[in-house]
């Protein structure tokens, strides 16, 4: 019989497995968002923050400010406040945040 902290940790592994699945497929499934016609060069996740790697904050049209700058692989664009961050990588999670998306720039290979 397995004790009670061992179950918890299970059961915690098993929600973290199952989340990183979720957002695999969400990414993967949303290979372009309507408003990101033409924008071929990343995938997008709707709803989603990638924490950490900014290395520069910006207004204005957030896959541009991106898609031009060779030192960004990822953005995070907070809609409400229409803020963007420039990302040198993109977090190897994201978290669930209602106004913002998550770009992140595919590989040439």
């Amino acid at each position: 019989m397995l004790g009670r902290s061992t179950q918890c940790f299970r059961v915690m592994q098993h929600l973290q497995a199952a989340f990183v699945t979720f957002v695999v497929v969400l990414i993967t499934s949303m290979l372009a968002a309507p408003a990101m016609a033409g924008y071929s060069n990343f995938v997008f996740a709707p709803q989603a923050d990638s924490p950490g790697n900014d290395y520069k904050r910006v207004g204005g049209l957030f896959v541009n400010r991106c898609d031009g700058d060779t030192a960004c692989n990822a953005f995070t664009y907070n809609r409400l406040k229409q803020i963007c961050f420039l990302k040198s990588a993109a977090a190897q999670w994201t978290i669930i945040n209602l106004g913002a998306i998550t770009g992140i720039r595919l590989s040439p290979f």
